[in-house]
């Protein structure tokens, strides 16, 4: 049987039915499962998003009756939701893999680095503790200088493997005949239950060699040199020390090491854009660029507060020259009603005390109440005195002037009362 794979186990081994697959919920997750889950990935961790990578991997996520495989369809689903979370700033590539299947590979990391590269997101990856051959190859999708591998963590692995079995002389040890009828020679070549011929053999070298060479210039793309370079390795594994010394990583760290990095970073780069800088700028930029935006800002608050000073100055004298008009227009008002009073006081249509009284009750009430009181007041009769306490003689409305007459109308008294009034006082 054919079995094309990437990686190597090592003698590692794995359990598919621990394997948190993307598509299957656990039980019990924690907040930063929680954050990332409902966005579509593994885990976000303050402004850093983890899509994490376990055991091996298939081309397409499987479910299978003793677990669930990862595959790069499912891989690449979450590390685009992680890029596209705008509350995301970094995103860490965690993975624990062996490696996977060769077919679809190459592809497949390529979207993934164009897909960070349009983001414009900074992107690490991490081994925890295990990232061979086509894990490794994923590792190669973050930005160089973000990948680690902790110091004796397993990485690189670079080429492809393919293992046949020949299951016939078994089968025929059990009394089993196996008949093959092809329609073509290399039809179903190997089957698993013959010897391989040669063409078969060549065939099947090739297509590990031509693999090889595709990962290996991938590897090249992103570490620089020649894929050559790689394939010289002959598919062995290294160390985290031993790949960090040969360029194959970055650094040799842990993948909470590795977060808590990108979180600093995230953070820093929030910073240098709030003071105009790009997010690469350094703490000393960052701090100098801080230190101009204080001092603007104080010599701004300055500025500002003298525009204060000098507004409410404005306001307060507007204030006072509003509140004197004011005094001045209550003032004429009120020395209009006291001229007014007084005339009625002289028209006897009121008395002296009632004059007071009235002037008293605008300044208590103001003048709409206290014009009303001397509407009221009148109304009342007009003050006539007696013949016993010596008043003039009435004088007859006959005898008014034309002018009399509308000074009567503009008091609302009748003429003959106007008559009797200034009959009384002794003439207007």
């Amino acid at each position: 049987m054919l079995a094309l794979d990437v990686g190597a186990a090592e003698g590692r081994v794995w359990s598919l039915d621990s394997h948190p697959s993307p598509d299957v919920k656990p039980v019990a997750l924690t907040a930063e499962e929680r954050a990332g889950r409902d966005m579509g990935y593994d885990a976000r961790i303050g402004p850093v998003a983890v899509v994490r990578v376990r055991g091996p991997i298939d081309q397409r996520a499987q479910a299978w009756m003793c677990g669930i495989t990862d595959g790069y369809d499912s891989i690449e689903r979450r590390f685009s939701a992680a890029l596209s979370d705008v509350d995301v700033r970094a995103v860490v590539l965690e993975i624990d893999s062996p490696g996977g299947d060769a077919m679809g590979m190459v592809a497949a990391v390529r979207r993934m680095r164009a897909a960070a590269e349009r983001a414009g997101k900074p992107v690490y990856s991490v081994a925890d503790e295990y990232a061979t051959s086509a894990a490794f190859a994923l590792m190669m999708v973050a930005d160089r200088g973000r990948m680690f591998v902790p110091p004796q963590g397993r990485t690189a692995s670079i080429g492809t493997v393919v293992i046949t079995t020949n299951e016939g002389p078994a089968l025929e040890k059990e009394g089993v005949e196996v008949r093959i009828f092809r329609s073509g020679k290399r039809k179903m070549r190997p089957s698993g239950v013959e010897s391989i011929d040669d063409a078969t053999a060549e065939e099947i070298q090739a297509r590990v060699d031509a693999l090889a060479e595709s990962f290996a210039t991938w590897v090249a793309v992103r570490r620089g040199g020649a894929a050559s370079d790689y394939l010289a390795l002959q598919g062995a594994s290294l160390s985290g020390e031993d790949a960090a010394r040969r360029g194959l990583v970055d650094g040799t760290l842990t993948a909470q090491e590795v977060i808590e990095m990108a979180g600093i970073e995230a953070y820093r780069a929030e910073m240098a854009e709030a003071v105009g800088l790009a997010p690469g700028a350094t703490d000393e930029q960052i701090k100098q660029k801080a230190a101009e935006y204080r001092s603007a800002a104080e010599q701004l608050t300055a500025v500002r507060g003298k525009l204060a000073a000098l507004e409410a100055e404005r306001i307060a004298e507007r204030a006072k020259s509003e509140a004197e008009e004011r005094a001045k227009v209550e003032a004429q008002k009120r020395a209009a009603f006291v001229s007014e009073v007084r005339e009625a006081c002289n028209a006897a249509f009121i008395s002296s005390e009632t004059e007071k009284a009235l002037v008293a009750h605008y300044d208590a009430h103001g003048e709409a109440s206290a014009r009303s009181a001397l509407g009221m007041a009148r109304s009342q009769k007009p003050l006539v005195k007696s013949e016993k306490v010596g008043a003039a003689p009435v004088v007859s409305s006959a005898g008014l002037t034309p002018a009399q007459r509308k000074r009567a109308a503009e008091l609302g008294a009748t003429e003959e009362e106007y008559a009797a009034s200034i009959g009384a006082k002794g003439g207007e």
